[in-house]
């Protein structure tokens, strides 16, 4: 891709830049000394790096990670920036690549983004230094490779499934379901005994009105048919297929089993009548543990894997690389760049990471888990069944489907009909192929 075609209009450039300091959009965390610029050295020999991240939560993490770092290594100093919201995020480090003031480095997510700048040419290849990624498993850098290159290390997996409530399934002596079947008849044994809406639903959450297709799309179809968005791409498959039509299908059976006001439901309301025992069980990721402890810190529950999968198919956990870091081609100091992130890819700062941030972390050797209601998932992470994961299918989608998607399937809870919203996703999709063309030509070709 021509880095020309890849900048954006300069408004963009000066609203993200005025939003930065007007504080709208991003606040600033500096450890060390005060900030200098980019690529000078203070009196002291100290060279600056600047670090970018777009999660509260890892920068909470990073905050203690970059003092430690420093205290190791006093010539360095490492000055963090906090950008809140993915499209805040994007918009904010497009437009300091427009204006040649990136970052040293950003975490941000894998996937087509992190194709999408390596190929305009804007990241460093890290594949040339295989000691620096020898604490991360080959399986998780396909999201981040790019014509055989390496333009992220991954630092952070995130999985979904089912948030089981033990207390609610012992008081009506039920057992977690194992497919799809099951999770149909336990609905019905809980209605049966007097649980009326067993299915706790955010329908005003379109993260979490989507969850399902997510993890339907991540554990049924990417799973037990690899290249069906490639085929997507090559126009052998739509998105108003039987395919996807079969999908929500299923997610009708389920809404029987959802209180009928969940349409007004938002998030902070659905976790607290999971708490209370209105419902039994909650379809999210682990993203949904820190709201769940915030208001039950003892409360019996346990994550399980999706079970939207026939008695017959194989049950896999959906849990990928969701987040990576990556070292900017303009970096005037890539060698410490690298010390850094050589840094923040040990064990010992893994298990920092994990622990602070509450995350899953990507790094062989770390073995903090920050909840205890993630011990049924171990197997599939370090365990016996980490042949039975599939990753985030929305990673390497079209960039703005995702988006799309999420709006539709909430239409559809709403009441719209499933022809219109699959019709629309479908037409949404051609006009982004169309608009990103060099995307639909190189996929596939990444690896």
């Amino acid at each position: 891709m021509n880095l020309r075609r890849f900048m954006i209009p300069c408004l963009i450039a000066i609203l993200a830049a005025a939003l930065t300091m007007s504080g709208c959009s991003a606040s600033t965390s500096i450890t060390g000394s005060d900030a200098k610029s980019p690529d000078a050295k203070d009196t002291g020999g100290k060279v600056t790096l600047r670090f970018m991240t777009s999660d509260n939560s890892e920068a909470t993490a990073y905050k203690t990670i970059i003092s430690d770092f420093e205290k190791q290594n006093p010539n360095i100093k490492v000055e963090m920036t906090v950008v809140p919201g993915t499209e805040t995020f994007i918009t904010a480090l497009k437009a300091k690549f427009s204006a040649n003031d990136a970052p040293d480095l950003y975490s941000f997510q894998v996937g087509a983004r992190t194709q999408e700048f390596a190929a305009a040419g804007l990241l460093a290849d890290l594949s040339g230094d295989p000691q620096l990624l020898q604490n991360i498993q080959k399986k998780d850098l396909a999201l981040v490779t790019y014509k055989g290159g390496i333009y992220a290390a991954p630092t952070n997996y995130q999985a979904t499934g089912v948030f089981i409530n033990q207390d609610v399934f012992s008081k009506y002596g039920l057992t977690p379901p194992e497919n799809f079947q099951q999770l149909i008849e336990v609905n019905k044994a809980f209605q049966q005994k007097g649980l009326q809406y067993p299915m706790v639903m955010a329908g005003k959450d379109v993260g979490i009105v989507s969850q399902f297709d997510f993890q339907y799309l991540s554990t049924v179809v990417l799973y037990n048919q690899p290249d069906y968005y490639k085929q997507i791409l090559d126009g052998k498959l739509h998105f108003n297929s039987p395919l996807m039509k079969k999908m929500f299908d299923r997610y009708a059976q389920l809404r029987a089993f959802m209180s009928p006001d969940s349409l007004g439901v938002d998030a902070d309301t659905a976790v607290k009548r999971f708490i209370k025992g209105e419902g039994a069980m909650l379809m999210d990721g682990t993203w949904r543990i820190q709201p769940i402890r915030q208001y039950a810190p003892d409360m019996k529950v346990i994550m399980i894997p999706s079970v939207l999968q026939e008695p017959n198919q194989e049950r896999v956990l959906n849990v990928g690389v969701s987040l990576g870091v990556s070292l900017t081609k303009s970096s005037k100091h890539p060698e410490e760049a690298k010390k850094f992130l050589a840094y923040i890819l040990t064990p010992e700062v893994g298990n920092t990471y994990a622990t602070v941030a509450q995350q899953l972390s990507t790094i062989k050797g770390v073995n903090a888990v920050f909840d205890p209601m993630l011990q049924p998932l171990l197997p599939y992470l370090n365990g016996d069944k980490t042949d039975k994961t599939s990753p985030h299918a929305d990673l390497t989608w079209i960039p703005g489907i995702k988006d799309v998607m999420k709006t539709e399937t909430q239409k559809w809870f709403l009441g719209d009909s499933l022809d219109s919203i699959l019709n629309d996703w479908e037409a949404q999709h051609q006009r982004l192929m169309k608009e990103n063309p060099d995307f639909v030509n190189n996929y596939g070709k990444n690896g």
